[in-house]
């Protein structure tokens, strides 16, 4: 676990820990609580987002509060503004109840997370958004929780940047672990030219592929977006997202029908809003291959893919992946990258050529956290001296039993 030099030397004060002093008001609201007009302006402070999120979306948000995740344990938190008679949401932070563990042996929050979410952290707008990032740390204090958890979140960004001015500010300590590179594409790079430049061994492949299998029928591929997605196509993609090794090990949405019930909601209302994107590899009059993409912002976001193991000769996965890099500058040129939403060592990484950084970040939020986290820490850090060294004795004991068996 990486534990920040300069939160280091903050946190060796932990009296600086201090609250905000600030206009803003929060509601802690669940799923049930929030109003339409509530709903309302989250979707607004999307498309003021300092970094969009589709994970932080209500889009996607209330139907996984709703069939995902214990709604006791979850909170929406809004952090408003009065401004005359109305007010101006400028955050959102949804966030979890957590015993105590490895990260923080206390009670703390964690941002939200499901188990189809691919990206954690706080929805903020770009206008004041340390004052209300600010906020956020305010709403996870002593009486909610002694620190606040992020998994799968982005350490390279201007909201992990704020939230480290912050905590140095503050005193607040700061952790980091799990921490990868995730495979990002930017569309307006894509297109025939990088298919027939850094993938052309692949391209070629694929044409290969393609003439092979237009032998069974005509090969079509296309883009959907926003209302053109009908539940026709929302069915398509569950049946085919189930065949195969994810139905097999009762990993696919359709494998549990609460998840199943959040794809279909979580996809309309994508859909509704002009922010989905499925495409479609078919061969005839059947599709083979399908995969689902959602929008945030100037961000897109790939969710889930699914393919007929009956063309699995033929790469139907990889084509319809392939395919939809050729058309990016036309469907998606306007989005200034699409997030994979893989792991580390992804088959995408052959295809999407940059990297976003990725950890799980843990910070104190009062001053019994900032303790605890300390000696944790510490804790750690003895743990490894201690296996080093029975590691370097093990070396040291068994090396001259090893020369003699040799004869050296």
């Amino acid at each position: 676990m990486h534990q920040s030099g300069l939160i280091d030397k903050a946190a060796a004060h932990p009296a600086k820990l201090a609250r905000s002093k600030s206009s803003t008001s929060l509601r802690h609201l669940s799923s049930s609580e929030l109003s339409q007009a509530d709903i309302a302006a989250w979707l607004d402070l999307e498309s003021r987002a300092l970094e969009p999120n589709a994970y932080l979306s209500p889009h996607f948000v209330v139907p996984a509060m709703r069939h995902l995740v214990p709604d006791r344990n979850t909170r929406v938190t809004f952090i408003e503004e009065q401004r005359g008679a109305s007010k101006v949401l400028h955050a959102v932070a949804v966030l979890q109840a957590a015993s105590p563990d490895r990260t923080i042996p206390l009670p703390h929050r964690r941002a939200f997370t499901s188990v189809h979410s691919f990206l954690s952290g706080v929805l903020v707008a770009r206008d004041g958004a340390k004052r209300h990032l600010q906020a956020v740390c305010d709403a996870v204090d002593g009486r909610y929780g002694h620190g606040l958890v992020m998994e799968s979140c982005r350490v390279d960004g201007p909201v992990d940047h704020l939230l480290r001015e912050i905590a140095l500010e503050r005193g607040m300590r700061r952790c980091e672990s799990y921490s990868y590179e995730r495979a990002i594409m930017v569309p307006s790079e894509m297109g025939e030219a990088y298919l027939t430049g850094p993938l052309n061994s692949r391209n070629k492949k694929l044409r290969s592929q393609k003439n092979k299998l237009a032998k069974q029928g005509e090969v079509r591929f296309e883009v959907l977006r926003g209302k053109s997605i009908n539940e026709a196509v929302i069915e398509r993609h569950l049946a085919l997202e189930h065949m195969g090794w994810k139905g097999e090990s009762g990993t696919s949405m359709r494998s549990n029908p609460a998840h199943e019930a959040f794809f279909r909601e979580m996809a309309s209302g994508f859909a509704a809003d002009d922010r989905a994107l499925f495409a479609q590899l078919s061969v005839g009059d059947q599709v083979i291959a399908s995969t689902s993409n959602f929008i945030a912002g100037n961000t897109g976001f790939a969710f889930k893919i699914g393919f007929d193991p009956a063309f699995s000769q033929f790469g139907p996965g990889n084509m319809c992946e392939l395919e939809f890099l050729r058309c990016a500058p036309e469907v998606a040129g306007k989005l200034d990258y699409f997030d994979s939403g893989s792991v580390a060592g992804s088959y995408l990484e052959a295809m999407w050529p940059h990297r976003r950084a990725i950890a799980t970040v843990a910070y104190s939020t009062s001053l019994v956290g900032n303790v605890a986290m300390a000696c944790n820490t510490q804790l750690r850090r003895i743990k490894q001296m201690v296996a080093k060294r029975k590691a370097g004795t093990s070396v040291e004991v068994t090396a001259p039993a090893a020369q003699q068996a040799t004869g050296e």
